[in-house]
């Protein structure tokens, strides 16, 4: 097959996919991305660009549109230079709702279009009440701005989807946000976990070993995330991790991720989240006791080591896109403390594969981290249980085969919603 993937990022949730086709040869694999660094053998990279514009300033509540339009444009322009080279695919698979796909029928009329659908913005959405909101944010939601604004945010994705041929959502709850006509010709999908990487170690790893000044008997508090925010609980995680290490002299707490907001609002230049509560819960002298250990982003390797030497794992989130690190963690083995919100609860029952909490709660949090502390061999079977259930509903080895066999079907024309492995959400 001749494949193209679209995506701002690279590889993202296309990783497992295109590394699988490169690998296999006698496909032509091609991968547009605005990111440039990174490389899969048998995967040709090119790059396209957020065209600029010189229109006057868009209404506020069509930013993201233009901005989507301003992508997709880029695409095109990529996409005339391939066709010019006589590069017809046959099946383009782009991430949708930033614009990759928006032109794509433009230049290949007859190429078939999948598109990854996470997130359908709504007014009064599961994911819009954030308690740290403040000042303008907080006005803007009382007015009922910020409903009209995320309205409008979905008009590119709309398009693109009128655009698709078939669409994909990673998690039954992602997929209940969209309309019910979207979910007519989509197929819930998630991208796979490698259960055989993410596994858990026959003996604790030291984290001396990669930097992280850890004891190697200490107990160890982790959290995860892409950015440390209010959407994945860091202010909650922070404020429960304070009261653990004033509770026990010998726990020690990692926190992995970046100083920057990823989901959700913005704050002002120069503010971080971690700045604000390295403020507010006075962190400092745990963090000069050694204790309290920030390492940043770590590569895969690492980050499982950090797993694998977990005593109790935090995840959090608002019902919003369910993070990779939460099945990460669990088909790791780490016994999870997590946040009792609807995406989670697709995944984890309480007191059988993890432990929930209420999201706002950080002192149930803490009590219960306290508690999985005390006593970790009697919490043993949920650390069982949480991988049992990666590997036996989120396998990458049992779903990646599926996931291809759905992009042969509609490359090849077919109609995805008549075969029951892939009947519509």
């Amino acid at each position: 097959m001749k494949i193209l993937f679209l995506h701002k990022n690279f590889p993202a949730q296309f990783r497992h996919l295109a590394a699988y086709l490169g690998h296999e040869g006698g496909h032509e694999i091609v991968f547009g991305s605005l990111k440039t660094e990174g490389a899969i053998p048998g995967v040709r990279r090119v790059f396209f660009e957020a065209r600029e514009t010189d229109h006057r300033d868009p209404h506020p509540y069509v930013v993201n549109l233009q901005n989507a339009v301003t992508v997709g444009q880029g695409v095109h322009e990529i996409g005339q230079t391939l066709k010019s080279e006589g590069f017809e695919p046959d099946l383009v698979y782009a991430h949708a709702g930033w614009g990759p796909g928006l032109f794509v029928k433009d230049v290949w009329p007859r190429a078939r279009l999948m598109s990854y659908f996470e997130w359908f913005y709504r007014a009064g959405g599961p994911d819009v009440e954030e308690p740290e909101a403040e000042g303008d944010e907080r006005k803007e939601r009382e007015e009922g701005e910020d409903g009209r604004r995320l309205r409008v945010r979905n008009a590119a994705m709309l398009v693109e989807y009128a655009n698709s041929d078939w669409a994909v959502s990673p998690t039954r709850f992602q997929a209940g946000q969209f309309p019910h006509f979207m979910r007519s010709r989509m197929t819930v999908h998630h991208d796979g976990i490698d259960t055989r990487f993410f596994r858990p170690a026959q003996a604790r790893p030291n984290l001396r070993d990669i930097g992280i000044e850890v004891p190697a008997d200490a107990p160890i508090v982790t959290y995860a995330t892409r950015g440390m925010e209010p959407y994945r609980g860091f202010p909650q995680a922070m404020r429960a991790m304070k009261a653990v290490l004033q509770e026990r002299n010998d726990v020690h707490a990692v926190v992995l991720g970046q100083d920057r907001v990823a989901y959700g609002r913005q704050l002002p230049k120069g503010e971080s989240w971690k700045a604000r509560m390295l403020a507010e819960l006075d962190l400092e002298p745990f963090i000069e006791a050694g204790r309290l250990h920030f390492p940043g982003l770590m590569p895969y390797t690492k980050y499982l080591q950090v797993l694998q030497a977990s005593t109790a794992h935090i995840y959090l989130t608002v019902p919003f896109v369910l993070s990779w690190s939460l099945l990460e963690s669990m088909s790791a083995g780490c016994l999870v403390v997590s946040s009792r919100t609807e995406p989670v609860e697709e995944v984890i029952t309480h007191g059988h594969n993890g432990l929930l909490v209420d999201l706002q709660d950080w002192q149930a949090l803490s009590r219960t981290l306290l508690d999985a502390l005390a006593r970790p061999r009697d919490l043993y079977e949920l650390r069982r249980a949480a991988r049992a259930t990666v590997v036996g509903r989120y396998a990458l080895a049992d779903l990646l085969p599926r996931h291809l066999a759905l992009m042969r079907l509609v490359a090849e024309g077919g109609e995805p919603g008549r075969d029951s492995r892939f009947a519509a959400a």
